[in-house]
């Protein structure tokens, strides 16, 4: 089975199951984050960026939802670059609480 990972802060909530199904030979675990730090066996890590930051002077209430924009396309450019390469999940887990999850529906249908 293929596993995608989503999750800001690697390896959030996720990191025990993560490192479970990336023990096991029968899976191919892949993990989108922004987070640099920690590595698990059998846990492929794909670096996501967004491209610039929310808007400076922008509406206090708006700025939440510009930064999960933002984190959502980013996510989601580093999910089609996977889906290039010929990884198509089976199963997607993620955080909805800073975007990455956004749009993965679009690069994963």
């Amino acid at each position: 089975m293929k596993i995608l990972f989503l999750h800001q802060h690697f390896p959030g909530q996720f990191g025990r199951l993560a490192t479970w199904m990336g023990s096991q030979p029968e899976h191919q675990v892949a993990f989108l984050t922004r987070h640099k730090e920690f590595a698990f066996p059998g846990v492929r890590k794909i670096m996501f960026r967004e491209t610039r930051q929310a808007t400076p002077k922008i509406h206090y209430y708006l700025k939440h939802v510009e930064e999960v924009v933002l984190q959502g396309q980013a996510a989601f450019r580093s999910a089609m670059a996977l889906r290039q390469e010929g990884f198509i999940p089976d199963v997607v887990y993620g955080h909805c609480g800073f975007g990455a999850t956004s749009y993965i529906k679009d690069a994963f249908p």
